[in-house]
Parts: C-alpha cells; structure tokens; sequence
C-alpha cells in the first residue's frame, strides 16, 4: 500500500512552490501532519502485551480529522451517535449545490461561502416545511468535492419527513412534498449572494454574479435514511480518499480509483503529485470550522430531547419504532505479533526512538 505520508514527502517541496500563496495555515498544518503520521518522525508509544510481556515501540498517529490514517473510531462514533437521532419515518437527502462559476470565489473566501452555503440551504428547508406547522430536523454535511476530487463545494441535509410542533405538542407526518423544494435554487441562490454580498461588504469584496439557474437543489427519498448516513459520514473524518484507493506513484505523477457517481464503475484518473496533494487539501476547513450541523428539533443542542420523543411516541404508531441499535463503537486495540493478545499502553509522546540494540557492543555505541 501506497502511503500517503511518502507522498507528502515526494511532493511537498514542489507543491509549495506552486500553491503557497493559495492555501491556508489549516492546510499547512495538515501537510506537516500527514507527512509525520505514523512514521517514527513522530512521537512514539510504549505497548506491552497484557499475556507474554512482549514490548514494542509504535509511532502516533497524527490525529488530524482528515488523514486517512486516523479517525476511524471518530467517524464510527459519529455516525453511532446520528443513528440515534433517526426517526422510524421516511427520511430525504437534499442537496444544495452552488454554480461552479462560484468555485474560485469560494476557494479565496471559504469560511464565508461555506457558512453562508449551510445557513441559507437550511433558512430554504426551515421556511419551507416550517412555518405554522411547526419546525423540521436535519443533519447536515458539507461536502467541497466529487469522487474524482475535483474541488465542488455542495451541502447534504438528512431531513425526516415529519414536522414537530413542541409549543403545541404535535407532529405532523408530510407526503410528497419534497419534490416541491427541488423548484426553490432561484430562491437558495438569491439567499446566499445577498448573505454574502452584506457579509464581505466591509472588505469591499462583491461576489460575481453566475447564471442563477445553476443553483441546484436535488431531493431523494432515502427511506429510514442509514444509508445516506454512512454516505455523509464516509468523508466526514479521514478525507475524501483512503489510502487502499492510491494505485502507484511514479514519474512525479499519482494514480488512484474512485468510484462513478452516475454509473458505479470504478475508474482511475492519474495527476501530478503537487496536484494531488492540492485536491485532498481542498477537503481540509478553515480553523474551528464545523462541517456536520444539526438543525431544527435535530439539533444537539435543543434543550426539548424528552418533550419531543413524547410528542413522536404519541403520533407514531409503536410498532413503527425504530429497533434498538448496537452497541457503541470501540477503539481499535494493538494485538501482539507474538501471541495475538491485547496489548497495552505504557509511555505516550516519546519523543526521540532508539532502535533495539542488538548486542553490548551496540549499546555501548548507542
């Protein structure tokens, strides 16, 4: 397996050459991580086997949210902890896509166009399915490129088709009333230019103006909606490729796979090293900035949790209820190369490795 901190390594002289002026301290700081992770260029950990007492020295990983390496057990908690918040309803996954004459405005100003993305796809749905019935859910993504990796900046919401009503105690089970959104990117364009225009007017920045009818909005009905779950929660941690989809790296140039959105083949596509790294660091935010929000009775921080399981267990057939779902994720542990059994942590953040000398003489040269 090709790993992605050689090719940080390979490449990063020559992409800093290229693209220093066009990227963010956040992507400096991914770069530094990805090309440590896991590499005795790191700090290292002390683990001894709980049975045979075998010891062994292991590089950290570097914990950055978009490293493929790392966040395994992040990305399966997340979407543990999303599971618990679907509703034994039918669910859509809308998605707000921006005109991507866009993309380089959004690229020079992306904590602005991202925000503004997400709050104005989510004012689309609240003031749609809202109003006098009561307020909808959603679980939102951000997602700023294709399979391929081209760079596309376009938000998923994960919306139960049910209304609540929590001043009034009741819920309000809709049908087919999403295809109706899919007529609003007029509506959603306007939100976001007019949003972005009086967010960056202090700096004298005007957004360009593109075609309006290139502002998207698609809905499809995901059914209990776990699915979609694990299609948002894919490329929430560990960024938008694996290390197993990387084929080769030669001749200054790196080759991996990805599957086709439209026909679900899997295809190759082969760049320049400086090029590739550029693609991975489009997936990497500004500093601080959240790519998965919850909204409306969804959201984490709505003080009415209790109240609105009554208000559903009330308006929702028992025998709809959701199952129960399985236990919580949990960290991965090391095994021992000797007897296979767990292995545990004895010293963290080492901070120099010393290869095992092999006889006096070596230790007395160490």
């Amino acid at each position: 397996m090709i790993l992605l901190s050689d090719i940080v390594k390979e490449f990063k002289d020559d992409f800093m050459r290229r693209y220093e002026h066009e990227i963010l301290p956040s992507h400096q700081s991914a770069l530094s991580a990805w090309e440590k992770c896991r590499t005795f260029n790191n700090k290292i950990m002390l683990i001894e086997c709980k049975k045979c007492g075998n010891k062994n020295f292991v590089p950290h990983s570097c914990g950055h949210r978009n490293c493929p390496h790392c966040q395994n057990y992040e990305t399966d908690e997340w979407i543990y902890r999303q599971k618990n918040k679907l509703l034994p309803v039918e669910h859509y996954l809308i998605t707000f896509t921006m005109p991507s004459e866009l993309n380089r405005f959004a690229w020079e100003h992306q904590k602005d166009v991202y925000s503004e993305l997400i709050v104005q796809a989510w004012n689309i749905i609240k003031c749609f399915f809202g109003s006098e019935n009561g307020m909808p859910g959603a679980i939102a993504v951000l997602h700023t490129h294709t399979r391929d990796l081209r760079y596309h900046p376009h938000v998923h919401f994960l919306v139960p088709n049910v209304i609540i009503d929590i001043e009034h105690n009741t819920a309000k089970l809709e049908v087919d009333f999403f295809s109706d959104l899919e007529k609003l990117g007029l509506e959603f364009g306007g939100l976001v230019l007019m949003a972005l225009k009086k967010r960056l007017e202090k700096k004298n920045i005007l957004p360009p103006t593109p075609k309006w009818d290139n502002w998207k909005i698609n809905c499809k009905n995901v059914g209990a909606g776990e699915e979609a779950l694990l299609y948002l929660g894919r490329n929430l941690y560990k960024g938008p490729l694996l290390e197993k989809d990387i084929i080769s790296c030669s001749d200054g140039n790196v080759t991996f796979e990805y599957v086709d959105t439209h026909t679900g083949e899997v295809r190759r596509k082969t760049v320049k090293g400086a090029d590739f790294l550029l693609s991975l660091l489009r997936h990497v935010l500004p500093k601080n900035f959240r790519r998965a929000r919850n909204f409306g009775f969804m959201s984490g921080n709505s003080k009415d949790g209790d109240k609105i399981k009554n208000i559903l267990n009330m308006f929702i057939p028992p025998i709809q209820q959701r199952a129960s779902l399985s236990e919580p994720p949990q960290r991965p542990q090391f095994k021992c190369s000797c007897c296979g059994s767990p292995m545990k942590i004895i010293a963290t953040k080492i901070e120099k490795y010393i290869p095992p000398a092999t006889n006096v003489t070596d230790r007395m040269r160490m």
